[in-house]
């Protein structure tokens, strides 16, 4: 009836196959202002102690700790794992073959990487 579009529904995005659990979970979309990394939305993980951003420096989606968000977003490269460069995270055919930094050096990991995407449900903020 108002003729405008509805906003797009908040995506997920849900990695899976790092040796280290925590990684392992659903990530929800943040496109506030605040949550911006590289001009880029972030993904959240559900206990917000995660965040999934964008590293332009890099060129490919990592994952960090929510603490170092304003590092991020000064130009921070910290990860404890990322996609493969050029990646793209929403894609149907759902990446696999990331890394994961262990000790001093990144590990490919050949069955790591998004499990799944979907929406966040209808009313939670974002």
């Amino acid at each position: 009836p108002g003729g405008g579009r509805e906003p797009l529904q908040p995506r997920t995005v849900t990695l899976c196959g790092f040796a280290r659990d925590m990684l392992n979970t659903r990530y929800e979309e943040r496109r506030s202002p605040e949550y911006l990394v590289a001009a880029r939305e972030t993904y959240f993980s559900i206990d917000n102690q995660l965040l999934l951003f964008w590293c332009a420096p890099d060129n490919r989606w990592k994952v960090s700790g929510c603490k170092t968000l304003k590092q991020l977003q000064a130009g921070g490269l910290h990860g404890y794992a990322s996609a493969p460069t050029g990646a793209d995270i929403l894609s149907p055919a759902l990446r696999k073959g990331w890394y994961e930094w262990k000790g001093h050096t990144w590990n490919y990991c050949t069955r790591a990487g998004v499990g799944a995407i979907g929406v966040v449900a209808i009313g939670v903020a974002v």
